[in-house]
């Protein structure tokens, strides 16, 4: 048959609401007589070859979904092309023979090709093989401008490795990540089994999303959270350390010249029942750390102390904490000298005390510890700050303070 004739077939077809394809009285070539493809084939006729369906558009088939469960569909009528023009297979014959040749048992595809499961079935019966399983997979998806698509590869940086190798997001959460979209109760099983490997939970297809799937970066920043909290100083410090030297050359040096200090920078808050998670990807090992590098806290005052309010920072209570801070104490050593700094400057010892009775304070405790730590890191937030004054010592700690009102 001819492009055109096709053509004109399906145009037909369209305005009758009719199924689509090569089929029944539209099928012109299906009967021909040897003498007559002799005379094509003669002739130099192109041509393809087609299944010659024996379904019946009255028929319905059942696909044992092993996601989806039971779907019922239209048994296929169509004469689906096996060998195109120029001898080349289609995906529907090349699928069905190389899967028997390989002996593959299941088969997991994406869910549009669950309009095609007739053909593959009929194809396989036809050849005398034995039918695969099937389990087919959700899309995934993204939300844009209020609206659920899938996920592109032409259109999404999310869909290629280099944009995970580039955020610096490790491998392995990416995986995890992955393992969140396959299995609904891989999350839930992860978060409880903090002593385990992903490779240790038990995939299922039942388990599997049967809609769209959403790709959600919060959720991915979240895993990847996980993931760093889990890992030992060391090893961030060893993997971050190959990123940083590709795609940042100047902390790379940093981290060489400092690794002991950033590696007990690291290692802050690791090992308790709730350990930190202010590392999402490499580059936070640089944005969580950059103060503990005098490379980076003296090159710009106002970039330092961007983040903080100066107000009301008593640079004189200060200077006092410094006269009593000894680098070597332990947290409960430490934190006892704020309380006497506290008690001895008209601050509450405590932030119940300080409510009970606020008009009698100046403040209370925490005003204190948050004043040391705006001027010694620049930073609201920061891991456990007696360990960061015990990594930096006495004498930094002093120059920093002087950086601060001079």
């Amino acid at each position: 048959m001819s492009e055109e004739e096709i053509s004109e077939i399906r145009e037909g077809q369209e305005l009758r609401k009719e199924a689509i394809g090569i089929y029944g009285v539209y099928a012109v070539d299906r009967d021909l007589s040897l003498e007559e493809v002799k005379k094509h084939l003669d002739n130099g006729d192109r041509y393809v070859i087609r299944m010659k369906s024996p379904g019946d558009m009255h028929n319905e088939i059942v696909l044992h979904d092993m996601i989806k469960g039971d779907i019922v569909l239209p048994e296929n009528i169509i004469d689906e092309v096996i060998l195109k023009k120029d001898g080349i297979p289609t995906y529907h014959f090349a699928h069905v023979v190389d899967d028997h040749l390989m002996k593959t048992t299941h088969v997991v595809r994406g869910d549009e090709w669950v309009p095609s499961f007739p053909k593959h079935l009929q194809l396989c019966k036809l050849l005398g093989f034995k039918p695969c399983k099937y389990a087919h997979i959700a899309p995934l998806t993204k939300k844009e401008d209020g609206k659920v698509r899938k996920l592109s590869k032409r259109k999404d940086p999310e869909f290629s490795v280099s944009y995970y190798k580039e955020a610096g997001i490790p491998v392995d959460a990416v995986r995890l990540y992955l393992a969140t979209l396959a299995n609904t109760n891989f999350e839930e099983w992860y978060l409880q089994n903090s002593d385990k490997s992903y490779l240790d939970f038990q995939f299922s297809f039942k388990k599997m999303p049967t809609g769209g799937t959403l790709f959600d970066t919060e959720k991915l920043n979240n895993i990847c959270r996980t993931y760093f909290s889990r890992i030992s100083a060391s090893n961030i410090y060893e993997d971050s350390l190959a990123y940083f030297k590709k795609y940042d050359e100047e902390f790379y040096n940093i981290m060489v010249t400092n690794k002991d200090r950033l590696i007990e920078f690291l290692d802050i808050e690791r090992n308790g029942k709730r350990p930190r998670k202010d590392i999402a990807t490499y580059k936070d090992v640089k944005s969580e750390s950059m103060y503990m590098f005098n490379e980076y806290f003296y090159k710009d005052k106002e970039e330092t102390y961007k983040e903080i309010d100066k107000a009301g920072i008593d640079v004189e209570l200060l200077h006092k904490y410094l006269e009593v801070f000894d680098e070597h104490d332990d947290n409960d050593t430490w934190y006892s000298k704020i309380q006497n700094l506290a008690t001895e400057n008209n601050y509450a010892p405590s932030t119940k005390e300080y409510k009970a009775s606020p008009e009698s304070y100046k403040g209370h405790i925490g005003n204190i510890c948050e004043m040391i730590r705006h001027v010694v890191t620049g930073k609201n937030q920061t891991p456990n700050l007696s360990n960061i004054l015990s990594i930096l010592g006495k004498e930094e700690i002093s120059k920093r303070i002087s950086f601060f009102e001079n």
